[in-house]
């Protein structure tokens, strides 16, 4: 016993490095072993948008149909990437595990900036990882592509650790008004990346600074709080001059404007969904069928449950003890979640953001990590320790589960569907095609290293097809020298769609299997981006979703 206790913080520092550590394997092993197996179309995203890049030569390509252009995101990651070995699966595995170093550093400097000695935030920043891992969903966000859910985490940890040194926070001084200067510079920059990342990171960033002011006993003056007021402003104009800039250069997308379009009124989650189930879902994943309950989808599932329920309903003790907390940094964090979530869910819950809960999980992540920062600590102050030490339990079976869960994905190469057809196609000679989107457009692009380049395309009930303007772009549909076979995927109903135009086209059909076909053709099935065997359907390319 006297060993551990002079040795207290070597054991503490070395037992919180090796769970940093440990969550970096597991999260590299997936993303080298394991992601194959779920990839699928949305992983594409940030891979295409660098290529469009370097297609290019221009960081923004105007004639590339972006889903949503984020600037400053894993664009400029990616390039060098996509430069290098170009438009394939090493390029996102070697991408996502450069992002995946860079949110473990940022959850470690964030958890520090709360005040925690090495041990403590390395412990915190590897449980939050793992846990991470927790569902297809989580994966996808947070380590198959970068897109806003996970960058504003990102986000949210640098503007912390920076806030730390701001004048905002230390007495006047040179140095303190640089880095409130930089703050005002990184609010720019993450300001470009539009409506969804002002929504979860600077309204709830540039929220937490004035409502914690404004809790604070201290009589409200001018005179008295000039540096914080100054030091604000700095930062709302920061952020302003990113959205201007994203409004000027980079303009609005398909994605964009469909999370941020209001639904009518009976199409609210309160009246489809409960906000509940699409919480838990978020970290349980869906149940397609009956689960037996002590088989290991079950226990998982049921482990994941009491997660979701336990990060939902700590921060609610954590805002009524808001005034009870000495940290300054913790207590900007609980406002700075409250506000998170209150902007979620006013957009959440009445857009069409609400088709896909996936758009949860920067709130969910962010829940995990306060209640994990509130959990330690009541432990630490001794405050109702016999409630909060039944937290630790809970967190460290879940991270277990995590991982195992990670193990259990299948390895097998043809684990995933794009692969199983990227065999098809290249034992038929099949080199250039079309699909819808989930039937594996870009996605086996990427997987077959771009040896077989299938595009999206829309199908309509009247037999109709056409050029699909989401996460593609005008070379995608053009004759190809020296192709002298083209394809088309299409699925069950798709086929019963196209029965009039496409199949009775086309010169052979290969089956995948009872809902999946592959038509074959003698020559393109575009002519100058029109369809060639229906007729064109009058759709808006801007509103082509």
């Amino acid at each position: 016993m006297d060993f551990l206790r002079r040795h207290k913080k070597i054991i503490s520092d070395v037992f919180g490095l090796g769970v940093l550590v440990l969550s970096l394997f597991v999260v590299v092993f997936f993303i080298w072993k394991r992601c194959r197996a779920e990839y699928n179309g949305d992983y594409t995203d940030t891979l295409l948008w660098a290529n469009a890049a370097v297609t290019s030569g221009h960081f923004y390509n105007p004639d590339y149909w972006y889903a949503y252009f984020i600037p400053f995101s894993g664009i400029p990651l990616m390039i060098p990437i996509v430069s290098a070995f170009g438009l394939t699966y090493f390029s996102h595995q070697l991408g996502m595990t450069v992002f995946a170093l860079i949110f473990a550093a940022a959850l470690f400097v964030f958890f520090k900036a709360l005040d925690m000695p090495v041990g403590e935030a390395s412990a915190l920043s590897g449980l939050t990882m793992i846990l991470m891992c927790s569902s297809k969903i989580l994966r996808m966000i947070f380590y198959g592509h970068i897109i806003h859910y996970s960058l504003v985490v990102v986000f949210m940890c640098v503007a912390f650790l920076m806030l730390k040194y701001s004048s905002v926070f230390v007495a006047d001084g040179k140095r303190a008004k640089i880095m409130s200067v930089i703050i005002a510079v990184w609010c720019m920059l993450c300001c470009t990346n539009g409506v969804a990342t002002i929504i979860l990171f600077f309204i709830p960033f540039v929220g937490s600074l004035i409502l914690e002011r404004y809790f604070d006993p201290k009589p409200i003056s001018l005179a008295s709080d000039r540096k914080f007021i100054s030091g604000t402003v700095l930062f709302c104009a920061g952020g302003l001059a990113g959205f201007v800039i994203k409004c000027l250069f980079f303009g609005s997308n398909n994605y964009e404007d469909s999370i941020t379009a209001l639904l009518p009124s009976d199409g609210w989650v309160w009246n489809q969904s409960p906000f509940l189930l699409e919480w838990i879902t978020v970290l349980t994943d869906d149940s397609g069928s009956d689960v037996l309950m002590m088989s290991f989808d079950g226990i998982r599932m049921l482990c994941m449950y009491v997660l979701a329920l336990v990060i939902l309903v700590i921060p609610f003790f954590a805002i009524i003890s808001y005034r009870r907390i000495e940290n300054r940094m913790l207590r900007l964090f609980i406002i700075y979640y409250w506000i998170m979530f209150g902007t979620t869910m006013l957009t959440y819950s009445v857009s069409y953001a609400l088709v896909s809960n996936w758009r949860l999980c920067g709130l969910v992540c962010t829940a995990l990590m306060l209640t994990l920062c509130y959990t330690l600590y009541m432990l630490k102050k001794c405050r109702y320790v016999r409630w909060f030490i039944l937290i630790v339990p809970v967190i460290a079976i879940c991270t277990f589960i995590a991982m195992l869960t990670v193990k259990k994905i299948p390895s097998a190469l043809n684990a995933n569907r794009n692969d199983a057809l990227i065999e098809i196609y290249e034992e038929h000679g099949l080199t250039r095609g079309y699909s819808s989107f989930w039937n594996s457009a870009n996605a086996v692009t990427v997987l077959s290293d771009n040896k077989v380049h299938v595009s999206p395309i829309v199908f309509w009930p009247d037999g109709r097809y056409g050029v699909r303007h989401y996460q593609s772009e005008p070379s995608d549909y053009v004759d190809i020298e020296g192709c002298e076979r083209y394809f088309v995927a299409v699925d069950a109903e798709e086929m019963g769609f196209t029965k009039d135009t496409l199949v009775a086209n086309s010169i052979e059909q290969i089956k995948y299997d009872d809902n999946l076909y592959i038509l074959v053709f003698d020559r393109n099935v575009f002519d100058n981006f029109e369809p060639v065997f229906s007729d064109p359907y009058p759709y808006d390319t801007k509103g082509d979703y």
